[in-house]
C-alpha cells in the first residue's frame, strides 16, 4: 500500500512539474474585412534555441485558437489556408511573434489576414510522359528574388495542378525547372526544360490561372 501511494505521489508531482514547465498560447484570426476565419491552420514555429517543436491547430468558428504544452521561448505564428486566397502573414508581411513563459497562457495579437488571389497552375500530361521519379521544381519569384514554391493540389496520370495565394498588383514570375521534362505553353510553343512566365493579377479580376503541358522528354 505504501509503495502504491508513493508511485501515485511521484506521478502527481511529475505531472505538476510537466505542466509548470510549459506554457500555452491563445489568439484570434480575422481577415481585413473583420470576418472571423474558421478552419484556418495556425502554425507556431520556434525562433529561439531551446524552444519546442512546431505546432499546428485549427481555428474555431469565431477564428479562435489555443495551443498548450509549448516549451518556453520565442515563436512565430503563421496562418495558412490551403486552397484559399488569404495570404499567410509569415510569407507576405511580417511574421507575428510571441514569447511563451512556463506556467502561463500567452496571447498573440494577430494581424488582419489580407485576401489576395489564388493563383492556379495546371500542367497537362496528355501523353503520360511524367515519371514518378522525375525531378521538378515550380514556384513564384517576386521582384525581390524571393521564391515561393507552389502547393501540389492534384496529381493524376494526365497532369498535375498547383496553387498559391498571391497578393494583387504585384509583378511575379512563375518559374519551372526539370531535368527530364520539356514544357510547352497552351498554344503549343516549346518552353524547354526551364521556363519563366511573367504575370500580375490586377485587383478586381478573376483568380489568375495558367495552363501548360508536358511536350516531351529529354
Amino acid at each position: 500500500m505504501l509503495t502504491r501511494s508513493l508511485i501515485l505521489f511521484t506521478v502527481s508531482v511529475w505531472c505538476v512539474v510537466g505542466q509548470q514547465g510549459t506554457g500555452s498560447l491563445q489568439g484570434n484570426v480575422d481577415d481585413d474585412k473583420g470576418q472571423h476565419l474558421s478552419k484556418a491552420f495556425v502554425v507556431i514555429s520556434p525562433r529561439s534555441a531551446g524552444a519546442g517543436s512546431a505546432g499546428t491547430v485549427l481555428t474555431g468558428p469565431n477564428g479562435e485558437f489555443s495551443l498548450s504544452g509549448l516549451k518556453p521561448g520565442n515563436y512565430s505564428v503563421c496562418v495558412q489556408y490551403p486552397g484559399d486566397p488569404h495570404l499567410d502573414p509569415c510569407v507576405w508581411s511580417t511574421a507575428p511573434q510571441v514569447t511563451i513563459a512556463a506556467g502561463t497562457m500567452s496571447s498573440v495579437a494577430m494581424p488582419k489576414v489580407v485576401k489576395g488571389s489564388l493563383f492556379v497552375l495546371q500542367i497537362g500530361d496528355p501523353s503520360e510522359l511524367w515519371a514518378a521519379n522525375d525531378d521538378f521544381l515550380v514556384g513564384v519569384t517576386l521582384p525581390s528574388s524571393r521564391f515561393f514554391p507552389l502547393r501540389l493540389v492534384t496529381r493524376s496520370a494526365t497532369g498535375r495542378s498547383y496553387d498559391l495565394a498571391v497578393p494583387f498588383d504585384t509583378p511575379m514570375v512563375v518559374s519551372l525547372w526539370s531535368t527530364h521534362l520539356v514544357f510547352a505553353d497552351d498554344k503549343g510553343r516549346i518552353l524547354g526544360n526551364t521556363a519563366s512566365i511573367a504575370f500580375k493579377h490586377v485587383a478586381g479580376g478573376n483568380n489568375a490561372r495558367l495552363s501548360i503541358n508536358v511536350a516531351s522528354r529529354n
